[in-house]
């Protein structure tokens, strides 16, 4: 997974998940952001509304067009990797009923149509997607009883091969993301018991090594992202009951050192992205009790500055994306039917554009 398209984790299902941050479940009309269906270097968002779902295109920050086609009856979607390596995202679905699995190619070329591979039923739980073989084609990660874990190594869009990775059962998916600068996704997991974190490096869609990078009592992994601007991604934790975050800061997939970022009650982060275009990810956080929308901005994997963005009562934050194409990640809000994009350059405020203003979200 390209670190910037999305820090965070890709875990399935979307439909049926948990926030990744807030720990809450998603109301039934929904908005993803951060997925570039069109190739166009805008990313895009995935609206979902009593089990269909269209993508809304962003063209420079303004709403573009509407996708329908995006939904099969019965079928969940699951993910949204780039299975293919065309540019465009793709849609993994599963059946709700029998497990079969299908993933339909998005090609913008093809005059917003899809095309399908059908897998029929998968025992195995779907589980996350990343690049962990540097071919530019995302593979799947499958969770199998006992704590095992598989890949699908994907060669434009099709499966070419499965990998046992070994069994941790101990252990949770924490975050996707490449720790060792190599193009390879690497894996972070988590023991909920004992906090201790640990590394799948992987290497050619193998696995090359596992590694234990510390334990922090009380807190959670939250996500990761280049930080310090090295090629490495970073792993962000927070300790939920005291509201105090911090990075540990990676270099070859091994610890560097571990660094407190800060401390804000009521805060939560939300999203890990470029929000000044330099290089280094940020926090966009929420504070869950006001509403109010702050940036934490990070140089060479230390706090620069705290930066409060506004305040809109009832409106949660669902992702980033970057939808000028100009390495400024922007945040998108959204209270039921009404989604509205705050516009970032350099890391300030420069424009609240609404996308969608319905209630609830009506899909063309």
């Amino acid at each position: 997974m390209l670190i910037n398209k999305t820090p965070f984790i890709r875990i399935a299902s979307i439909r049926f998940m948990v926030s990744l941050i807030a720990g809450l479940l998603l109301p039934a009309s929904v908005v993803w952001a951060g997925y570039d269906f069109d190739g166009d270097g805008d990313q895009d968002l995935l609206v979902g509304d009593n089990g269909s779902f269209s993508a809304l295109l962003l063209d420079n920050g303004a709403k573009d067009t509407w996708v329908s086609g995006m939904t099969a009856s019965g079928w969940d979607v699951m993910l949204m990797p780039d299975v293919d390596g065309d540019g465009d995202d793709d849609l993994v679905y599963q059946n709700e009923d029998t497990g079969d699995l299908l993933l339909k190619y998005y090609d913008e070329l093809s005059g917003n149509n899809f095309s399908g591979q059908y897998y029929g039923a998968v025992s195995d739980s779907l589980a996350a997607a990343g690049d962990f073989d540097n071919d530019n084609d995302e593979d799947l990660l499958f969770l199998r009883d006992g704590g095992n874990l598989i890949v699908w190594r994907m060669d434009n869009g099709l499966k070419n091969g499965a990998v046992w990775l070994g069994a941790w059962p101990a252990y949770n998916l924490a975050a996707i993301a490449d720790l060792d600068g190599d193009g390879d996704d690497d894996i972070v997991m988590q023991n909920p018991t004992t906090a201790d974190v640990a590394v799948l490096v992987m290497e050619g869609g193998n696995k090359q090594v596992a590694r234990w990078i510390g334990r922090w009592a009380d807190n959670t992994v939250i996500g990761a992202g280049d930080a310090d601007n090295d090629g490495d991604a970073d792993i962000f934790l927070q300790n939920s009951d005291t509201g105090s975050q911090m990075l540990v800061q990676i270099e070859n997939a091994q610890k560097v050192t571990g660094r407190w970022i800060g401390t804000w009650g009521g805060v939560t982060t939300r999203s890990i992205a470029d929000i000044d275009a330099d290089g280094d990810v940020d926090l966009v956080q929420e504070n869950i009790n006001t509403d109010s929308v702050q940036v934490v901005e990070l140089e060479a994997a230390q706090k620069v500055t705290g930066k409060w963005l506004g305040t809109w009562s009832g409106f949660d934050v669902r992702g980033t994306v970057d939808a000028h194409d100009d390495l400024d990640d922007d945040i998108v809000i959204q209270k039921g039917g009404f989604v509205y994009l705050v516009e970032m350059v350099n890391g300030q405020k420069s424009a609240v554009t609404s996308l969608v203003q319905s209630s609830p979200i009506v899909i063309p």
